[in-house]
């Protein structure tokens, strides 16, 4: 959904949906589920009082500069890119690419589990 093409009569919404702090709490949201993150694991690793990370994760904080919300973002980015690191066996993408198609598309691995 695109908020550049609501029609609100709440000008404050409106600047808010409308401001970079907001777009960029959408992707610092995004990046902490994907990290499967609590909010306090979160705000503790970029930094943030847990208040201080709601109100940027919420698009709430519209004084702080563009700076500071894509500092929080890429030191999310960090982490997600140390997990990975340091746990490559949680790297599905391997995983993926291991698994075999064969015999009539049934999965074909070390241990064939899907065949009767």
């Amino acid at each position: 959904m695109k908020f550049d093409n609501i029609e609100l009569n709440d000008s404050a919404l409106t600047k808010r949906l409308k401001s970079y702090q907001f777009k960029l709490s959408l992707d610092i949201l995004g990046k902490r589920i994907s990290l499967n993150l609590s909010r306090s694991e979160a705000a503790k690793l970029t930094g943030l009082t847990e208040n201080e990370y709601i109100e940027i994760e919420q698009g709430i904080d519209l004084k702080s500069s563009k700076e500071k919300y894509q500092s929080v973002l890429a030191k999310l980015n960090s982490q997600s890119n140390n997990l990975f690191a340091k746990h490559p066996e949680i790297d599905l993408r391997k995983n993926i690419n291991s698994l075999d198609m064969r015999d009539n598309g049934k999965l074909v691995g070390k241990e064939n589990v899907w065949t009767n």
